[in-house]
């Protein structure tokens, strides 16, 4: 019988079950114990929106984090917000301190609604790390993104298209070899 590396062979069968937990070994897949939900004590909050009118926008200040729990609670109140007589967005990311695929598509969802109502939705004043994503992604070119709020409600979409990655938090793509 050969003995694989680091367990001791001691010529005799060994009593431990193939996957049957110890106590107090019960580990995540980071190997950090795992805990049971009453022994939980802190649950991050989710994000926090605030919805205000300004210059003929709807304007939403998102806060904390978008990601896949909490991006239904998002898209809910963003789908929401476009009507055929009120269809002009801006949602303020200067709050956003996470966001993944899951947010991004609530972004992406809400554009195309505001769209279809005849409306805009802009992006203004990104994190340094969500205007990172929104680079990285390509989504950069897809929405029309503003250092500030003010600047999001005072600009013409028309002038925006000109200055797309220069105006914003330095979007810049850089250049691919071929």
């Amino acid at each position: 019988m050969k003995q694989a590396k680091g367990f001791p062979c001691t010529g005799s069968l060994v009593g431990v079950t193939l996957g049957a937990p110890r106590p107090g070994s019960a580990r995540n897949r980071d190997g950090l114990p795992k805990m049971a939900p009453h022994e939980i004590d802190h649950v991050p909050p989710g994000p926090e929106l605030s919805v205000r009118s300004q210059g003929g926008y709807t304007i939403v200040a998102v806060s904390g984090e978008i990601d896949i729990s909490s991006a239904p609670v998002v898209r809910e109140r963003l789908i929401g917000l476009p009507r055929p007589q009120a269809s002009r967005v801006i949602i303020d990311l200067s709050g956003v301190t996470f966001c993944d695929a899951s947010g991004l598509a609530v972004l992406v969802g809400a554009s195309r609604r505001a769209g279809l109502l005849g409306g805009v939705l802009r992006l203004a004043a990104p994190a340094p790390m969500m205007a990172t994503v929104l680079r990285l992604t390509g989504l950069h070119s897809r929405f029309e993104i503003f250092a500030t709020v003010s600047e999001a409600i005072s600009s013409s979409s028309s002038a925006r298209r000109r200055a797309a990655p220069a105006a914003c938090c330095s979007l810049r793509a850089a250049p691919m070899a071929h």
